[in-house]
Parts: C-alpha cells; structure tokens; sequence
C-alpha cells in the first residue's frame, strides 16, 4: 500500500475511533495545533506502518514455511501413488500367474477336462 492511501486509510481509521478528537481539528485551530497534529499523526501512521510490513513478514515467512511443507506432502503423495500403481501391477501380474497355475493344476491332476 503507497503512503498517500495508507496516510488516508489512517486519518479514516483514526476518525472512527476518536470523533470527537477530530471534530473540532479543522478549520479553527492555529498552526502550532495544526503541526502537532501532523506531528502525531505522521507518527501513530508510522508506527501502524511499521506493524502492518512485521504483520506482512510474519504472514509471508509463515506462508512460505506452510508452502514448503505442503511441497514436500505433495512430493511425498506422488511417490507413494507411483507406488501403489507398481504393486497393483504386480498383484495384476501374481494373480494371473496364480489363476493360470491353478488352472494348468487342475488339469494335471484330471480333475478338470480341457
């Protein structure tokens, strides 16, 4: 967010909260109000600045932590898929060879007739 939007974003943000405060800040105060106003103002937007960019970080760094981890599940599932898909093959392949010794058994023995 620029400054300019932040500075309004700030004096709306700081009207709400103290109305009454602000009420009476335009137009009848003289200058030196005026600049001490602008004085503290500057300094509470800097201070919530400054909240907002360690909010930010604290929000990406986490983002990226979460990110990170979420990657390697994901690595993790697409191994353990390809996995899967090779020992069902394999079950696929020890099945037919059971079902087709079964069969060449049954025939040995006479019990089945071709």
């Amino acid at each position: 967010m620029e400054p300019v939007y932040m500075y309004t974003y700030i004096f709306f943000l700081l009207t709400f909260h103290e109305p009454m405060r602000f009420l009476f800040v335009f137009p009848y105060q003289n200058l030196e109000e005026k600049h001490a106003l602008r004085v503290q103002l500057e300094a509470t937007v800097e201070k919530l600045w400054q909240e907002f960019q360690e909010a930010l970080k604290n929000y990406n760094e986490t983002t990226d932590d979460r990110k990170k981890a979420f990657e390697e599940l994901k690595s993790k599932d697409e191994k353990s898929a390809k996995e899967i898909e090779s020992q069902m093959r394999r079950l696929q392949k020890i099945s037919v060879s059971i079902t087709s010794l079964t069969v060449k058994s049954l025939h040995a023995s006479g019990l089945v007739s071709q």
